[in-house]
């Protein structure tokens, strides 16, 4: 088990760090599925290309496939969404639905302080959980047919 959790660890200072961060991000592309047999084998290694992409070429990579794909140009200034877009949205979304989205959100606080943050946690190794503040993040949030507001709460 100990094994298995060392497994899922990427700390940045190991010597083969890189090697690491990348082979989880490209075991990724599997979970992009696009059907069984032969196509999906495909459709994989096609999503491995766009991930290889965006390494290389980082947000000139993102602007074409967004172009290519989802038919919007971008620029690398508009990733982040301003403030009057989200003014716009705030002011139109549904109060029941903002109401159930905030209870999520309290459920999900209180989940972590109490299994999480409010213990005092030891691994198997004695070591505690190390918690490490991120300055920003990109979440992808699936919002066509059926959109997950609790991909954005639990991020």
């Amino acid at each position: 088990m100990e094994n298995e959790f060392n497994n899922l660890l990427i700390l940045h200072d190991e010597p083969d760090f890189q090697k690491k961060l990348d082979t989880a991000f490209f075991s990724k592309a599997g979970m992009s599925h696009f059907g069984l047999g032969p196509n999906h084998i495909e459709n994989r290694q096609k999503v491995e290309a766009i991930l290889r992409d965006v390494v290389e070429h980082e947000d000139e990579a993102v602007i074409r496939h967004t172009e290519k794909y989802d038919g919007i140009r971008l620029t690398s200034e508009q990733f982040r969404v301003n403030q009057d877009d989200l003014k716009n949205a705030y002011e139109q979304i549904a109060p029941e639905l903002l109401s159930s989205i905030r209870k999520s959100i309290e459920n999900v606080k209180k989940y972590q302080q109490e299994v999480f943050t409010g213990n005092d946690k030891k691994c198997s190794d004695g070591t505690g959980i190390k918690y490490t503040p991120i300055e920003r993040v990109g979440v992808c949030v699936p919002g066509a047919s059926a959109p997950l507001p609790s991909t954005v709460i639990m991020t």
